[in-house]
């Protein structure tokens, strides 16, 4: 076998030899393992495995994590404030995030990175032909727990906007209610005044009945005073009436 060449970098006289050769036939293949380098402070530093835990310490600070946590939840709230009638609030997946669900979370992206399929389904899928993997169920991050915190994870503290749309919320309640009120004030002001009418209509209708009652007696009794004036008037003027004549 023949050597590797030399390495040009673009000058004929700038030329490299590797460090090793793997045409040796002393060569043979080491285990590496890649160690993640932490800080302990005054001075110390500590090389550690680069496990998901490890990872998500070095990159990810516990204070970063503490204000995903709270701004994925929040923005979880304004969410659920503004669509209330969603089925995803009814089920277990949609509990509030913690702070192990995004540490978690965050090593199972860096797992895609490494090992890539199609869709992020197939990490859970239980086809006997996929493989399994075992960061994807291990503290229970099942794939629609998963699936629920990368819908919802925040970086971003959406407090103000938040207490703007609770105290939005608070006004039209308010606003609602005094509306409200005020259609039952005229929804009673109409009632009672229909009711007024409906009196008024009433005592109108006994009025004029009692009116014609009256009416009718007194024609009766003035009816009855002309006939009696009529047969007395008969009377005066035929004295002798009904009598018979006096004998010479």
């Amino acid at each position: 076998m023949n050597r590797p060449a030399y390495i040009n970098v673009g000058s004929p006289t700038a030329e490299f030899e590797p460090i090793i050769d793997v045409a040796e036939v002393s060569f043979s293949p080491r285990k590496t393992t890649y160690k993640v380098v932490f800080d302990e402070g005054y001075g110390r530093k500590e090389e550690r495995e680069p496990t998901a835990k490890n990872l998500m310490h070095k990159y990810f600070p516990y204070y970063v994590i503490d204000e995903v946590v709270n701004s994925s939840n929040r923005y979880c709230m304004e969410r659920k404030l503004r669509e209330p009638h969603l089925q995803v609030w009814k089920y277990n997946y949609s509990a509030p995030i913690t702070h192990s669900n995004i540490y978690h979370f965050n090593a199972i992206i860096y797992y895609m990175g490494i090992c890539k399929l199609p869709c992020k389904t197939d990490y859970w899928s239980t086809y006997p032909l996929m493989p399994t993997h075992k960061i994807t169920t291990m503290l229970g991050m099942t794939r629609d727990r998963f699936s629920f915190i990368w819908r919802h994870f925040h970086v971003q503290s959406n407090a103000a906007s938040y207490q703007e749309e609770v105290s939005d919320s608070e006004n039209d309640t308010k606003e609602d209610e005094q509306v409200e009120e005020h259609l039952v004030e005229q929804r009673m002001e109409k009632m009672q005044v229909e009711e007024e009418e409906r009196n008024r209509d009433d005592s109108s209708v006994e009025s004029d009945s009692s009116d014609e009652e009256g009416d009718e007696g007194d024609g009766n009794g003035k009816e009855g005073k002309v006939q009696e004036g009529i047969d007395g008037d008969g009377d005066a003027e035929h004295p002798h009436k009904n009598h018979e004549p006096a004998c010479p």
